[in-house]
């Protein structure tokens, strides 16, 4: 695959217009890591297969203070366990932006399809392929926020759970005031066994919850709006 690595603060741009496939254990389609401060960024137009455990097709991770943005418009697919999709972290103060206009498959437990995490940060997925996982808490979409800033999911084609959640978003900071967006206007499913949901929305803090969807919404439980610690106001929208 490819790598990009600073080790130190730096910035790492990748771009890759080629197919990649890759097999082994940790063996990433594209992989960039900044050990400290600095802005990832990665911009792929190539399809990409990989198989093995934590073998993502695409990650981007800033340790330290810095924004990771990922734009992707072939598909991907992998096949192992922690084999996410599409995957941008920030350790420290900085946003994750994942854009996705191919179809993405994950086989595996805890392979999302994609999956964007900040510790202190906004938080922005929009995807427009289809998007299907097929192992025990793997998402199609998920979405984590440890710190007070936003996070905004809008999705238009079919996301597929099979067993776990469709569509999951998380505000975990109880101090945090900001909003959770979950647009969709594809189907949405989740798995139909133990608390499985096609959109879970979970905002811990007082910033709002807001979900809008126009699709077919199905799974244990369809829609589930939880953990409101401070009672953060919720609007479900269905067309």
């Amino acid at each position: 695959g490819i790598f990009g690595f600073v080790d130190g603060n730096g910035d790492v741009t990748i771009t890759s217009t080629g197919d990649i496939s890759t097999e082994g254990d940790s063996a990433k389609g594209i992989w960039s890591f900044i050990d400290d401060n600095g802005d990832v960024t990665i911009t792929s137009t190539g399809d990409i297969s990989n198989e093995g455990t934590n073998a993502h097709g695409i990650f981007g991770f800033v340790d330290g203070n810095g924004d990771v943005t990922i734009t992707s418009t072939g598909d991907i697919s992998t096949e192992g366990t922690g084999a996410n999709g599409i995957w941008g972290l920030v350790g420290g103060n900085g946003d994750v932006t994942i854009t996705s206009t191919g179809n993405i498959s994950t086989e595996g437990t805890n392979a999302h399809g994609i999956h964007g995490y900040v510790y202190n940060g906004d938080v922005s997925i929009t995807s427009t392929g289809d998007i299907s996982t097929e192992g025990n808490s793997a998402s199609g979409i998920i979405a984590h926020n440890n710190g007070t800033g936003a996070l905004s999911i809008t999705s238009t084609g079919a996301v597929k759970g099979t067993a776990y959640n469709g569509i999951n978003a998380i505000i975990y900071n109880t101090a945090s005031t900001g909003a959770l967006s979950i647009t969709s206007t594809g189907a949405v499913t989740g798995g139909d066994s133990g608390g499985d949901s096609g959109i879970v929305a979970r905002n811990k803090g007082t910033g709002t919850i807001t979900i809008t969807h126009s699709g077919a919404v199905t799974g244990t439980t369809g829609i589930k709006v939880d953990d409101r610690t401070n009672n953060s106001p919720a609007t479900i929208n269905s067309f």
